[in-house]
């Protein structure tokens, strides 16, 4: 052992080595996070998804799924191999967070030194924004992980790699930002900033070959896009982009009013009791002095706050827009700051004070997200016991004995059925529905597999359903005693605060 001791470990194997242990680090915290934090009332939507397409089902085409399609496909992946479990979902979410902290801290390890990899990293896994969006089963950190790595990938191409190399890295980091366009629309904005800093910092001699790699990388992760679209353009068209033009449901002065709101909120122009941070606006601001600076020198900014900007300018865009949003910036933010040009010591001096600020914030922000759900989006005292991983799963066992597999559920709610093996009832296969049957033709409504409130209060009549589950405040909101004494449904004894049903008909 001794000898193997005295063996000189190359640098390469030193900053991998040290990379692994940091990113270990990094997975000890999400992780404890991902396994304690409150529920977000989509991780159901994504997940049951997941489980509809690992039981043959396609988005879309036989439910409604207002987003790109590549997250339900990884989430039916690991749902075939491991099963059906909320736990999984989040370690496996933790893991991917993980692999970004890994990703960003061996980058700036590479292209600039190892404290400010440490900063960087350390800024990045202790950011509140980043614990409370990155450790659930939402697009933020499964569509994060290939976008940082295509960053760093192109930014290295760029600045440090030999010229040989450039094409193969370009092709590698458009595929993946195919891919994580694939998971969220929004980062389609970033493909002319590729583009742009390709032709401005590739030699004359390498820049036609690494456009056309940038180009064939795009082209080959949008192949399974071209396959939803010859199946059904229309229905991809809804669910990628109409919905969201459409989705808003206020008043236009009251939803413009909201949005201005959160914006002022983003840049840190108000306090909110929103679960966030001053980071995300100091670094917002940090990144436009870098950027200014840049042009006013005559040059792009850095990558990554050229595309921090863009992609912060994109979330401005829709209506409504919501804080959690700009989670997904800070990544990029982080970068810009440890790559801008000043010298190393701004950048060491400015990162530690970050990190200063979000290692005292530490402990409040995992009594919010674990304990007492104050300022986290879709917790409050009604729903604070329901919605953490014990009571969703308590709740799933007890659906999994009352019901057989296969029967079919009313369950507003979808995340209550995916540990089960029920089925939700057509419509249901997640919340987003509310509303969208005012701005949709009844045609329309059929074909893009949505629920409406009106067939919604009536399914509890309807002979196939096996059973319903819902939360005890919200049975008013759906349904009606009266609906429920004309059907064939009875009540059961259910966990306390749900009602369950169970049709007389049902084994």
């Amino acid at each position: 052992m001794l000898y193997f001791m005295r063996i000189p470990l190359s640098a390469t194997a030193i900053k991998i080595s040290v990379t692994v242990l940091f990113a270990a680090i990094s997975f000890l915290l999400f992780s404890q996070i991902a396994l304690h934090r409150f529920i977000a009332a989509d991780e159901g939507f994504y997940l049951l998804a997941g489980k509809l397409v690992a039981n043959g089902m396609l988005p879309y085409s036989d439910f409604f799924y207002p987003q790109m399609p590549l997250l339900p496909y990884f989430h039916a992946t690991w749902i075939s191999l491991l099963g059906e479990s909320w736990i999984t979902s989040r370690i496996i979410a933790a893991s991917m967070a993980s692999s970004i902290a890994a990703i960003l801290f061996l980058f700036l390890w590479r292209v600039r030194s190892l404290s400010i990899a440490l900063l960087a990293g350390a800024l990045f896994i202790t950011a509140p924004e980043i614990l409370y969006w990155f450790t659930v089963s939402k697009t933020y950190v499964f569509s994060g992980a290939p976008l940082i790595a295509s960053c760093a990938l192109l930014y290295y191409a760029l600045y440090h790699a030999d010229k040989h190399l450039i094409p193969r890295l370009v092709l590698i980091s458009g595929f993946l930002l195919g891919i994580a366009i694939g998971v969220r629309l929004f980062y389609f904005a970033f493909i002319p900033v590729y583009f742009i800093y390709v032709f401005f910092h590739v030699s004359n001699a390498s820049r036609l070959k690494a456009l056309k790699a940038l180009t064939f990388g795009l082209v080959l992760s949008a192949l399974p896009h071209m396959l939803f679209l010859l199946h059904d353009i229309t229905s991809y068209w809804f669910n990628n982009l109409g919905y969201h033009l459409s989705r808003n449901h206020r008043p236009h002065e009251i939803a413009m009013e909201l949005k201005v709101k959160v914006v002022r909120w983003a840049l840190g122009l108000d306090s909110t009791n929103t679960f966030g941070s001053p980071c995300l606006p100091l670094l917002f601001w940090l990144n436009c002095v870098i950027a200014l600076v840049a042009v006013c020198k005559g040059k792009l900014p850095p990558l990554p706050t050229s595309l921090g900007l863009v992609l912060f300018a994109c979330y401005l865009t829709p209506t409504p827009i919501h804080l959690q949003y700009f989670s997904t910036c800070m990544p990029f933010f982080i970068l810009g700051v440890a790559t801008a040009s000043w010298k190393r010591w701004v950048a060491t001096s400015l990162l530690s004070l970050l990190t200063a600020t979000t290692l005292i914030m530490l402990p409040q922000t995992f009594e919010r997200l674990t304990v007492s759900g104050q300022g986290v989006k879709g917790i409050d005292q009604k729903n604070r016991q329901t919605f953490t991983l014990s009571t969703v799963t308590e709740v799933s066992e007890f659906l999994n004995q009352q019901f057989t597999p296969g029967s079919r559920i009313i369950s507003q709610w979808p995340g209550f059925l995916f540990e089960t093996s029920l089925l939700p009832v057509s419509g249901l296969e997640n919340q987003f529905w509310i509303r969208m049957d005012e701005k949709l033709s009844p045609q329309q409504v059929d074909q893009f597999k949505l629920m409406t409130r009106p067939k919604m209060r009536l399914l509890p009549q309807d002979s196939s359903v096996d059973g319903l589950i819902i939360e005890t405040h919200k049975f008013d909101k759906y349904f009606s005693e009266d609906i429920i004494e004309e059907s064939k449904l009875s009540e059961i004894t259910a966990p306390d605060g749900f009602r369950v049903f169970k049709s007389q008909d049902a084994p």
